[in-house]
């Protein structure tokens, strides 16, 4: 089946009547990156675009892809986030990209500010296991655990102007799952719970994976069976 087809069949993982408002595209925007396919960005931009009514809508959809591929760095790794930025940029008309911003969303403020959000995300998402969470990753390397708190919870993922909480928390599971981290999926699995999402909504979120890997004849690691 074409990536035209799959991309038509995709589920919408939400009932927003508005495409700035559905996760779906994140996701595969994610999965696209996570499987190193970014070639194939330009054509879901291409389907996209076809679903928003002007400019100002299309603008806005551009910027959630990127900060969604943004923030699947967090799990992913800088070179893959790259290649596909690079690509979705590249194919953006003049137009569209003269509009964009030039400045960075997120702007230099102090540690303490970026460990708070951090602490407070990671906090939301593990809850009761928090604690625990933490002291194995400063177990591991101390330095791992402050820099999942400050640079990836706090810098990264606690901006939620562009792609709220729940979003974030969905392309981050995505991610996980292309990727094969059955021990990390478990627990941000749960941090989309928390964040508000269904068992439904998941449940389409790994039936959107699941097409996506079949066409490029890919694995991924299912979504835990048990809630709690």
């Amino acid at each position: 089946m074409s990536l035209s087809k799959v991309l038509c069949q995709l589920p919408k993982l939400s009932r927003s009547t508005s495409i700035i408002h559905e996760p779906w595209y994140l996701v595969a925007a994610v999965v696209m990156t996570t499987l190193n396919q970014p070639q194939d960005l330009p054509q879901l931009y291409d389907h996209v675009k076809q679903k928003t009514t002007n400019d100002d809508e299309l603008m806005e959809v551009v910027l959630r892809m990127k900060e969604a591929i943004f923030k699947s760095g967090v799990i992913l790794g800088t070179p893959r986030i790259i290649n596909s930025l690079t690509s979705l940029h590249s194919h953006l008309p003049a137009s569209l990209s003269e509009r964009l911003p030039k400045q960075p969303l997120r702007q230099p403020v102090d540690e303490s500010t970026l460990k708070r959000r951090g602490q407070d995300m990671f906090d939301r998402i593990y809850e009761r296991h928090a604690g625990r969470v933490m002291s194995n990753l400063v177990t591991a390397y101390p330095d791992l655990g402050s820099h999942a708190l400050i640079d990836g919870y706090g810098r990264i993922l606690s901006e939620v102007s562009v792609v709220n909480a729940l979003d974030t928390s969905l392309v981050i599971v995505a991610g996980l799952m292309c990727d094969n981290l059955p021990s990390q999926l478990k627990g941000h699995y749960h941090g989309a719970l928390h964040h508000g999402s269904t068992a439904d909504q998941l449940g389409d979120l790994q039936c959107l994976v699941q097409q996506l890997c079949l066409h490029y004849h890919r694995t991924y690691c299912p979504l835990p069976t048990k809630t709690k």
